[in-house]
């Protein structure tokens, strides 16, 4: 079969095109000009994502999608590694509330962003702007020298001494204050994973990411939803969690309780302390009980021996939470938590410090949140789909 042209990474910083996904096939150039001509424009909220300045962080991946209808292939010049998307994972995703994808990132680029992660704890801002959350600041140097060895350099990753931290390391937004973080969350690629598993038809916006980084001896993460932390309308949330550290079972991975998506009160499930010595799961309990679920019959599955550059994909309504971090090494990952393109604020987002900001004034002076259009420099728009009718 006659390989198809396609539009790469490298074609968009040159012609600063908007990011496209790749081409169906039997389909002729003319149909493209058409529907590029009349395609539906989105909302005046969405701004295209610049990569032209940016480091290319998602320009090893490559996504395959096989399916019963036409295929679909993303590809770049800078390819090294390889996912599919078919059919059955789409249906696992769906049952299971979430699917699981290895090997996505190499192992060279995990590397520099541990290392931006270790500068941005230390309060170094390429941007210039601080993340929405920091935890207290590391003041003591980072571990660095080419005679220094990989494992010894993790040990002493997160400022760690040799005691167990009882604090996790959370940062909210650090694509705000990191340019290479800024090219992995808004790597259209991994929108379109999300808009795809998720079934949203017009594509996929970020709403937030969060590092988690757990130094060794810290403490379970008590189990929980994502989507009520989410003031937006429709409610749909999607976290993609990627692997910063090869996930032994020691170091506490994500764990996900299977089908739990699928209980009643999709907004229900936040958690007022996360992290709990008892390993958290008071809440989860409930939350089967009140879905008529025997707790002793959960089914969990750990990311138990995902490697670093591995990621995963949950429903905004799937329970999850991990253990402690039992070794002598670190635990670190990113969640990227997806919202659909066209989301509106809810009346609720006044009650929340994170999402205030963003409504306060217009419902004070008596406007209707729904009209609030959701900024989209804060809240990028990562891929928007050029078929819509193809999802």
């Amino acid at each position: 079969m006659e390989r198809k042209k396609f539009i790469t990474n490298e074609k968009i910083r040159k012609q600063k095109l908007k990011p496209m996904t790749g081409r169906f096939e039997g389909r002729s150039e003319s149909h493209y000009a058409f529907h590029r001509k009349h395609q539906k424009q989105p909302d005046t909220s969405v701004k295209s994502v610049d990569h032209a300045s940016l480091p290319i962080v998602c320009a090893p991946i490559k996504l395959s999608m096989q399916s019963n209808n036409p295929s679909v292939e993303l590809t770049d010049k800078y390819n090294s590694s390889t996912f599919n998307l078919d059919d059955d994972t789409i249906e696992d995703f769906q049952r299971d509330g979430y699917a699981i994808f290895k090997e996505v990132f190499t192992q060279d680029t995990i590397d520099a962003l541990n290392h931006r992660l270790e500068l941005v704890l230390r309060g170094e801002y390429d941007t210039g702007m601080k993340p929405d959350k920091t935890p207290k600041l590391i003041k003591t140097p980072i571990i660095s020298g080419e005679n220094v060895d990989k494992a010894e350099k993790n040990k002493k990753a997160l400022g760690y001494s040799g005691n167990p931290r009882k604090k996790v390391f959370q940062i909210i937004n650090i694509h705000k204050s990191d340019q290479l973080f800024r090219s992995l969350v808004t790597c259209p690629l991994l929108g379109e994973l999300v808009a795809r598993v998720m079934k949203w038809e017009d594509g996929a916006r970020l709403a937030q990411d969060q590092i988690w980084a757990k130094p060794p001896g810290s403490p379970p993460l008590a189990y929980h939803r994502d989507s009520p932390y989410f003031m937006f309308t429709p409610s749909d949330v999607a976290t993609v969690w990627i692997a910063f550290d090869d996930m032994a079972p020691e170091l506490g991975p994500l764990e996900y309780v299977k089908g739990s998506h699928r209980w009643v009160d999709g907004r229900w499930g936040s958690s007022q302390n996360f992290f709990q010595g008892d390993g958290g799961k008071a809440l989860l309990y409930s939350a089967a009980e009140r879905a008529g679920i025997d707790a002793q019959s959960l089914e969990y599955h750990s990311m138990a021996g995902l490697k670093a550059g591995g990621l995963s994909i949950h429903d905004g309504r799937t329970w999850h939470g991990s253990g402690q971090n039992k070794s002598s090494f670190p635990r670190r990952g990113i969640g990227l938590h997806f919202v659909p393109v066209n989301v509106r604020w809810t009346v609720d987002a006044k009650k929340s410090s994170l999402w205030r900001k963003y409504v306060e004034e217009v419902i004070d002076t008596g406007g209707e949140v729904s009209e609030i259009e959701v900024d989209g420099q804060v809240f990028p728009v990562t891929w928007l789909n050029p078929f819509k009718e193809e999802i």
